[in-house]
């Protein structure tokens, strides 16, 4: 970690590993291969994994120091693994991270012998009052660009219906299910549990498609009588 002198322990559970390497490679993230050493194809897609994970450093340290991350090597022994004597203080930085159905930690070790040169600079006094200095339309702007290029999923929703399990189970090939819309009613647009849209699906450029008709507008929320929020 340029421009420290010594090295850091970024350590990633190996089922969040193997999930991050099937979902690169087009499966769930379920694939459980964690009893076993990754192969060389797999250390080089999570060698890229890792260099895309350092790269947040520089902007997570900016207000502190301008640092760059270097891989090094990847371990899977802990036994070679040792950066300081076992006795000596490390700063440690757990992240929870679920992928799928894998969940597993994030650890990153870093020594205090590493970093005991700018641990002045560290307290939250100066931290959050250089923040406030940095709040600059400028930041304003690229915090808004990035917010705008954030990929965001739409499902388009005909319609729904219930059954019992006898008639789920005998669904067959042709079989006519019956939503509890009409074709004429416009399909709803969501982004995650919201309906933020209403539309009328068809056809564009022979791909599926769906024309938006009108936006929804959000709740609002008032308080009630009582004083608690209500949505209306």
């Amino acid at each position: 970690l340029e421009p420290f002198q010594g090295q850091f322990i970024l350590e990633i559970n190996p089922d969040i590993g193997f999930a991050m390497i099937d979902r690169l490679f087009g499966g769930l993230g379920t694939a459980d291969f964690s009893s076993r050493p990754f192969t060389d194809i797999e250390k080089v897609v999570f060698k890229k994994i890792i260099n895309w994970i350092l790269g947040a450093f520089p902007e997570a340290w900016e207000n502190i120091l301008r640092v760059r991350p270097l891989l090094r090597d990847i371990e899977s022994n802990p036994q070679f693994t040792q950066i300081v004597p076992g006795n000596d203080m490390v700063i440690l930085i757990t992240l929870v991270s679920k992928i799928g159905s894998s969940e597993g930690l994030i650890n990153i070790c870093i020594p205090y012998i590493m970093i005991e040169p700018i641990v002045d600079r560290l307290n939250a006094q100066q931290w959050f009052a250089k923040t406030r200095l940095e709040q600059t339309t400028r930041h304003i702007n690229i915090l808004r660009n990035r917010i705008k290029r954030t990929s965001l999923d739409l499902y388009a929703e005909l319609g729904s219906a219930e059954l019992t399990v006898s008639e789920l189970l005998y669904l067959q090939p042709g079989d006519v299910i019956r939503l509890d819309r009409k074709s004429s009613d416009y399909a709803d647009i969501r982004i995650g549990n919201r309906v933020k849209f209403k539309g009328v699906p068809g056809q564009h450029n022979k791909h599926l498609a769906i024309k938006i008709i009108e936006a929804i507008e959000p709740e609002t929320i008032d308080p009630g009588e009582d004083g608690e929020l209500t949505d209306e």
